[in-house]
């Protein structure tokens, strides 16, 4: 007759109140209430904000790792415990050791599986948050190697753009940084008082600006008509509208704005036409075309864009095709 070992009554209240526990911790941890306890809100805040707010959120995650870790120690410690004993006696459960529900004894090479099983169990136990906090921690200094390079450019940046602005104040390059700056009512006013003064380029960082939505808050049919005026005297302009077209999948408009240049020997030109000759979705599409392009972009060296700025309007004598 097989023998039983009956179960110990404190030991049965113990597994029934762990069990509960573990339901109890199961069911906090899908709420919102807990996701917001370890995750940081980060609507509406700035780069460097963050980057800030999701190494907060990683620290959190690591101070809970580690309170399941120490959690995950004790119970593997217990199974340790047991195995050996079990693996010493031959018997499972071993002689005296209480358990929590009624349990037939095995003993012999069963009892030696039950051991290598309770290692096996205490080794998950271990390994799994070990090989999560060792994750979070490579993820946090990736971050944070990161975000310090990220602040060290921002700060070259910001110093670059204050050493800009007070060396050409009156430009509309000098107007979109202050903006980023962060004064919008300045930048607006320094750009309307260029447009007042006759400076084509503050006109075509306005409209320019404002179909990127950017600074100002106009019509954008306002704004497509005044590049398109732009476009009869200067480059860039056709340039823009092109780019802005075909972000909108409007691949007939993007062409018809390169038509003002399209007689023009510039690689951005080249370049833009051979990119609409190759689109599949377009009617006029043309390998042929596309191919001639590729071969005079070869041709022309890169640009020189040394002195040049956002707002950076260059000359071209009007030859327009019908």
């Amino acid at each position: 007759m097989s023998e039983i070992v009956k179960a110990d009554k404190r030991k049965q209240l113990l597994a029934y109140v762990l069990f509960a526990l573990v339901v109890a911790l199961v069911i906090f941890v899908q709420t919102d209430y807990f996701s917001e306890l370890l995750t940081v809100d980060t609507e509406g805040l700035s780069q460097n904000e963050f980057w800030e707010a999701s190494l907060r959120e990683l620290i959190h995650a690591q101070i809970l790792n580690v309170i399941v870790l120490l959690c995950f120690i004790f119970f593997a410690y217990k199974f340790v415990l047991l195995g050996v004993v079990t693996l010493t006696e031959q018997r499972f459960p071993p002689v005296n050791h209480k358990v929590a529900f009624d349990t037939k004894v095995i003993k012999g090479r069963k009892a030696k599986v039950q051991a290598y099983f309770m290692f096996f169990a205490a080794f998950v136990l271990l390994i799994t948050p070990i090989f999560r906090s060792y994750f979070i921690y490579l993820t946090y200094v990736t971050l944070d190697e990161a975000y310090e390079s990220i602040v060290v450019h921002e700060e070259q940046w910001n110093r670059y753009r204050q050493e800009y602005i007070e060396q050409y104040p009156d430009t509309p390059q000098s107007a979109y940084f202050v903006y980023k700056q962060g004064d919008s009512n300045k930048a607006r006013r320094m750009i309307n008082t260029l447009i007042e003064q006759g400076d084509d380029e503050a006109l075509f960082a306005k409209y320019q600006l404002n179909l990127k939505s950017e600074l100002f808050e106009l019509s954008q049919d306002e704004s497509v008509r005044e590049l398109d005026k732009l476009c009869e005297v200067y480059i860039q302009p056709c340039l823009f509208l092109a780019d802005y077209y075909i972000d909108l999948r409007d691949f007939d408009s993007a062409f018809s704005s390169l038509l003002w240049v399209q007689h023009i020997d510039h690689f951005e030109i080249y370049s833009k036409f051979m990119w609409l000759y190759s689109v599949n979705s377009w009617h006029r599409k043309d390998k042929a075309k596309a191919a001639v392009y590729a071969d005079l972009i070869s041709d022309i060296p890169m640009p020189d864009c040394d002195e040049k700025t956002m707002f950076s309007l260059t000359k071209y004598e009007s030859n327009k095709a019908d």
